[in-house]
């Protein structure tokens, strides 16, 4: 953990005329936050074949309290993952939907973190998802969820 340690001198005026100094100091420990997580949603979808959905994006913010700090977010394999792959469990059913998580759109290198530089500035973050091409099954009318986890390094 970094820290930033200001000394400011401040000047005590006393009423007869002379002055003394008390030194006044802040410790500012490197910390990050993050905010505005947004839900990765694949929308309504028809029944029909998971292979035809089109990659979709989220986004999340991240502001430290230092320039150029480098962070890793590691995504886990969430709540349904069959140990291999990430997958969206109906709520109804025992039917599941495997899926990956990129860090660009084309969705070419799945991944389990994405590594960015942060600032003192909001610095917006996307994130991909798509379902994977060998996922080729024929869906009914069921809602699909799955809860992923984000642990911030740096």
């Amino acid at each position: 953990m970094k820290k930033i340690i200001l000394i400011i001198p401040l000047l005590i005026y006393q009423t007869m005329g002379c002055c003394s100094s008390v030194p006044v100091s802040a410790a500012i420990t490197n910390s990050c936050t993050i905010s505005n997580v947004g839900v990765m949603d694949f929308g309504n979808k028809s029944p029909g074949y998971v292979q035809n959905w089109s990659p979709f994006s989220s986004s999340f913010n991240v502001i430290c309290t230092l320039q150029d700090t480098s962070i890793n977010f590691n995504f886990d394999m969430g709540l349904n993952s069959d140990g291999a792959n990430r997958q969206m469990k109906s709520t109804t059913a025992n039917s599941f939907i495997k899926y990956q998580i990129c860090p660009e759109d084309s969705c070419s290198e799945p991944t389990n973190s994405i590594s960015v530089n942060a600032g003192t500035t909001i610095l917006n973050v996307p994130v991909y998802a798509v379902t994977l091409k060998s996922a080729y099954m024929k869906l009914v009318g069921y809602i699909y969820k799955d809860l992923v986890t984000k642990n911030a390094k740096y």
